[in-house]
């Protein structure tokens, strides 16, 4: 097999981390879910979501890409010669309406996140998940269908799977006037290109009072940091605030990548209306939808807990930033062009409309990241070039407790270039991440279309939330945030 691939490059520092985290068990797919409709009465059969791939491969060199060397600190990528669809299409069974929708998007979620991306250094490392939805009435014109991108996060981020969707969409429209082609089996052109590593493409600059800072924090203990004034965005401060960041030990690690660690997840909806509310409540004290959902999920959290006889009023976060706009690149691509903003969120109230004080901390938040992402300076990912090794830093961070309390990631919104007599839709858009065996015990997901509702995710690794009623406590953490967004 390694004869018919073609070495494209060394795999990049980001990527790195990520081919480490897989290799080991500790990180299994991001997912894109999007809800199609079509008008065309013709079932979406295998033979016409093989054809679109197909036209989606020659656009995106990433789903024709493996990792070679995967278990090395110096892995490349190469690009098959020939990829079988037919390995990387799951067909799932039709879905009732009767249903709940989010309840029917956490059980394909479920089994996307909990199937193995196998054959690390053969099979290039993406599935794509189908269902039909049933129609609600027999006269219903439109047929609609789940459609579920998961992928490895080596060369792709939650970004790549709305790209993905987008190609997708094009392709499923242009199959109606293309030749069928019944073959699952397509060899990629040669001239498909790979989107270069982040570094390569921008310059990340680490100040010494940065690269100090970060190494303070990586060796040194709690009350040095402490001493030295360093960090103090990541620690308890001596005023005795406490920071909640999950249980002391986590959960019986994986054996490697057939191992893989388990991923449950939560999904609700925020209907337009309430999304308008919110999005009203941002714009009249200068904050973006993201800070918001970042300080309501620690509001909620420490809600949550206290039920639960656990008092905890600090909490961090790391928001994950999309790069390409600073970078200028990857725009609709499929890559890995990512970072993170570390974020201490301190709840003095879990209830009642937010205050003044609380609007201007998320105003703060705002501007952070705005400013985050419009800088290659002082980047945590920048720092990946001083680590040799990746596959042991990831190790030891997966046994140690975790240094923050969440992750948060928000797509925004899905847009699509096709017009409104197309064929095909998206009417909804869901992003959701496996649990992190070296991160944070659980993640937000956020992700939108146009016009639809606001979809939120919570996915973590069973047992890592520190409590015995898991799944209540996260459906708890998720209705409160729910409803603090509905609150002029």
């Amino acid at each position: 097999m390694a004869a018919d691939m073609q070495v494209l490059r060394p795999a990049g520092l980001n990527e790195r981390r990520c081919i480490a985290r897989d290799v080991l068990g500790l990180y299994g797919s991001i997912v894109t879910l999007g809800t199609y409709s079509t008008s065309i009465s013709e079932a979406l059969s295998k033979t016409i979501i093989h054809q679109a791939l197909k036209q989606c491969i020659t656009q995106h060199a990433a789903l024709c890409t493996v990792v070679q060397r995967a278990d090395s600190e110096n892995p490349q990528l190469a690009r098959v010669a020939r990829i079988d669809l037919g390995d990387h299409v799951v067909l799932l069974e039709e879905q009732a309406t009767s249903r709940d929708y989010p309840a029917v998007a956490k059980d394909i979620l479920e089994t996307a996140h909990n199937h193995a991306l196998d054959d690390y250094e053969t099979r290039p490392q993406w599935r794509l998940f189908t269902a039909p939805l049933a129609s609600k009435t027999s006269s219903e014109a439109a047929r609609h269908y789940l459609i579920a991108f998961a992928s490895s996060h080596a060369l792709a981020d939650g970004m790549s799977g709305l790209a993905f969707h987008k190609a997708f969409l094009n392709a499923l429209c242009d199959v109606q006037e293309s030749p069928r082609n019944d073959s699952a089996i397509f060899e990629p052109h040669t001239s498909i290109q790979l989107p270069p590593p982040q570094e390569s493409v921008g310059n990340f600059t680490i100040s010494w009072s940065f690269l100090l800072g970060s190494l303070v924090r990586e060796y040194c203990p709690t009350w040095l940091v402490r001493t030295l004034g360093i960090g103090q965005n990541t620690v308890d401060p001596p005023t005795g605030a406490k920071t909640w960041t999950g249980p002391s030990r986590r959960p019986s690690l994986p054996a490697g990548a057939a191992d893989l660690v388990q991923t449950a997840v939560h999904v609700a909806a925020v209907t337009h209306d309430v999304l308008q509310i919110a999005l009203g409540q941002c714009r009249q004290h200068d904050a973006k939808l993201t800070a918001l959902l970042n300080h309501l999920v620690a509001r909620a959290l420490a809600a949550a807990l206290r039920s639960r006889d656990q008092t905890f009023n600090r909490f961090t976060s790391q928001i994950a930033i999309d790069l390409r706009s600073c970078l200028a690149a990857g725009r609709d691509q499929i890559t890995n062009y990512v970072s993170v903003v570390e974020e201490v969120i301190d709840v003095s109230e879990t209830t009642g409309a937010l205050t003044e004080r609380d609007w201007r901390a998320i105003s703060e938040t705002s501007k952070k990241l705005a400013q985050a992402s419009s800088t290659l300076a002082d980047q945590p990912v920048g720092l990946l070039k001083y680590l040799s090794n990746f596959r042991g830093w990831t190790l030891k961070n997966a046994a140690n407790q975790a240094e923050a309390s969440f992750g948060m990631s928000n797509l925004g919104t899905f847009t699509s270039s096709t017009t409104t007599e197309s064929n095909w839709k998206v009417e909804n858009m869901i992003f959701s991440q496996s649990a992190n065996g070296p991160g944070t015990p659980f993640d937000v997901n956020v992700a939108s279309v146009k016009g639809g509702d606001l979809m939120i995710v919570i996915s973590w690794w069973p047992e890592m939330l520190g409590v015995a009623d898991e799944r209540t406590f996260v459906e708890q953490l998720s209705s409160l945030v729910v409803q603090q967004l509905g609150v002029p």
